[in-house]
């Protein structure tokens, strides 16, 4: 009788568990329970470093002042969620990138629909960057977008080319990976067999490495000093990737002149730049992929 019972209740249990694997078909699914993220970004700061985020949070909303407010929430991962309630307030955002917190980059992405913010990848930002040393006539749409795909993905262009102290250069909007070395320069082909160089220039550009060219951290914590071992170190890039930020309300008498043998203040060699730059200029033939030629 025994037996019996227990063939039972093992075939009771075997019911229950075919009931439990027996799929239930969803009508309908409701999005209402959805937290929406139509108007946000998720960003971080590209650095290693603690951020002070109270900090963080009210320097953006000043440096923003969003005409209908931004809310600022801290995430996991040291990921942070900006809501705005106005499309005019966020585009003003994304228009005006790069930003900055304490000289470090500010990584965003617009969140769409379905996304879940603490698993986006954030390793693109947007930069306009300048591009000297272009002979005339080399200043089109289809240079632009060989020359911003080579620096990163070609975004838009600024069709009339800018003059400023005497120079003149073709400004590009780009998306750049923060993974890799900033390009510093590129090898462009003319006619009869010759060559130039487009140096680029980035606009707004922050703390940057001199050793590995990559953004977010500067010279003294990059991990390519671990490989250097007692090897002396060599700087690949300088500050001449730093485009001259404009300096409104200095515009100079024309009444006033330079005294012979004074010092500009464009002359100063501010931490050893002028060292880098000259060593740089020795180890141009030495390039490799950045000489590989444009056929315009």
């Amino acid at each position: 009788m025994a037996n019996v019972e227990l063939v039972d209740t093992e075939l009771a249990n075997l019911n229950i568990i075919d009931e439990e694997e027996d799929p239930m078909v969803v009508l309908g699914v409701n999005n209402d329970d959805e937290e929406s993220y139509d108007l946000c970004l998720v960003g971080r700061v590209l650095t290693d470093s603690v951020v002070n985020f109270p900090s963080l949070r009210n320097t953006l909303a000043d440096l923003w002042h969003p005409l209908r407010g931004v809310s600022i929430t801290e995430l996991e991962n040291k990921r942070i969620l900006f809501r705005f309630y106005s499309e005019i307030d966020l585009k003003r955002v994304l228009d005006g990138m790069p930003w900055f917190f304490s000289r470090h980059l500010i990584v965003f992405h617009r969140l769409r629909r379905g996304e879940e913010p603490n698993l986006i990848p954030l390793w693109h930002t947007v930069f306009w960057v300048q591009v000297h040393n272009l002979p005339v006539g080399v200043t089109s749409e289809g240079t632009a977008r060989q020359l911003g795909d080579f620096v990163g993905k070609f975004m838009e262009y600024n069709s009339s080319v800018v003059t400023r102290g005497g120079c003149k250069f073709m400004r590009i909007r780009v998306l750049i990976d923060v993974r890799t070395p900033l390009k510093r320069k590129k090898r462009i082909s003319m006619e009869q067999n010759k060559f130039i160089y487009a140096l680029f220039q980035y606009e707004r550009l922050p703390l940057f490495c001199f050793i590995c060219g990559r953004l977010g951290h500067g010279e003294s914590y990059c991990e390519a000093r671990l490989t250097l071992g007692n090897q002396q170190v060599e700087f690949g890039w300088d500050l001449s990737l730093r485009a001259t930020p404009r300096r409104g309300g200095q515009s100079v008498s024309k009444w006033l002149r330079e005294e012979p043998g004074k010092n500009k203040g464009n002359d100063m060699d501010i931490d050893g730049e002028r060292r880098i730059r000259r060593h740089l200029e020795e180890r141009k033939k030495e390039e490799e992929v950045e000489d590989t030629p444009v056929e315009l």
